[in-house]
């Protein structure tokens, strides 16, 4: 994953997206830290978040026993959202699907695989509207035949 990282937002050589967000009737760049945390501020590429889900399910990352851990529920009967470690964890219907997402000004990404169909959504974008939210719903239920 050589496109994913912390990476330097000052330099400008690298190609790295900007984060927009709407000002009067365009938008504007927001300025982010510098490199990013624990809490966000990464960048990546559909490909290398690809790699990634295949690492999980072809063992490269984590053994297959640690993964089923991971995406088992421990929040199963508390109020919100489903979680395993580090994994959302979702049902639409009879699928299941698991995976993490993020949203800042002029960020927003979902990543989610659902391991019943072998397919993984890998939803990236640099606007701060609510296109990235419907675009993300409405793969969602095209995915698991709710729509």
């Amino acid at each position: 994953m050589k496109d994913t990282g912390p990476f330097d937002t000052s330099d400008a050589s690298l190609p790295l997206a900007q984060a927009l967000v709407p000002q009067g009737d365009g938008w504007t760049v927001t300025p982010r830290n510098v490199r990013g945390t624990a809490a966000g501020g990464w960048f990546s590429t559909p490909r290398d978040m690809l790699r990634f889900v295949r690492g999980l399910q072809a063992g490269r990352s984590v053994p297959a026993p640690v993964l089923a851990d991971m995406v088992s529920s421990k929040t199963a009967g508390l109020d919100g959202e489903d979680w395993g470690y580090g994994f959302m964890l979702d049902r639409q219907g009879n699928v299941l699907s698991y995976g993490h997402g993020g949203i800042a000004p002029g960020v927003n990404a979902e990543i989610r695989f659902y391991p019943s169909l072998d397919t993984t959504l890998i939803v990236f974008s640099n606007q701060d509207n609510g296109a990235y939210d419907d675009l993300r719903k409405n793969a969602a239920r095209l995915i698991t035949g709710e729509r």
